[in-house]
């Protein structure tokens, strides 16, 4: 059976960091496991993207153990997936998911403290590269935009100050990102009537 890299990767972190991290509250160990139901199922498109940039950006240190609370939502969540659980909670939750560290003199602590939060601080940008993946699968362009009317204004917003406005700030402004993720939490309703519009859009075309 082929295995893919990043599940590899994986592996040698989460023996790496074994003794730190519990097996049972691995933010690795779970993004690993969908990864491998998605390859089982050959389901690819932007939460496979996503699973692929999350992985990547723990495994450039090794693993986070997720708080107790937060386990259950993340790694055994209702109706989503665990990258889009993992993601969705770093925006509205960020230092609340992980046992974050105090300041220390130890050198691996600190380490730790600093690496956990520069990947909290990489969620909107990581949650951004997810709409632009969305974007691409839709069937129209604007599909999506039609559907979130609010994720039409912080997208316009983000692509005119994004090389002047740090992408926290964007969205702060924008009035948050809740309300766009509990609409986004229904993606597959979304998709099938923007795949229904198109079709209505193809037939006043053709007459």
């Amino acid at each position: 059976m082929k295995v893919s890299w990043s599940i590899f990767l994986i592996f040698i972190a989460f023996q790496a960091h074994s003794a730190e991290v519990s097996p049972n509250r691995s933010t690795l160990r779970c993004l690993g496991l969908e990864e491998l139901s998605i390859h089982k199922n050959r389901v690819f498109g932007p939460v496979y993207k996503l699973n692929q940039r999350l992985i990547e950006e723990l495994t450039t240190f090794g693993d986070i153990e997720l708080n107790k609370e937060y386990y259950e939502k993340i790694c055994k969540p209702k109706g989503l997936s665990v990258s889009v659980a993992l993601l969705k909670n770093l925006l509205l939750n960020k230092k609340k998911l992980f046992n974050i560290p105090k300041k220390s003199h130890i050198p691996a602590s600190e380490v730790k403290r600093i690496f956990i939060i520069e990947f909290i601080s990489k969620a909107e940008l990581i949650f951004f590269d997810y709409i632009f993946s969305i974007q691409g699968m839709m069937t129209r362009a604007k599909c999506l935009e039609e559907e979130v009317p609010e994720l039409a204004t912080l997208l316009y917003r983000y692509k005119s100050l994004r090389d002047v406005v740090d992408s926290s700030t964007i969205i702060k402004d924008s009035g948050g990102i809740k309300p766009i993720i509990q609409r986004l939490d229904d993606l597959d309703s979304i998709y099938k009537k923007c795949q229904q519009t198109s079709k209505k859009d193809a037939a006043k075309k053709k007459n």
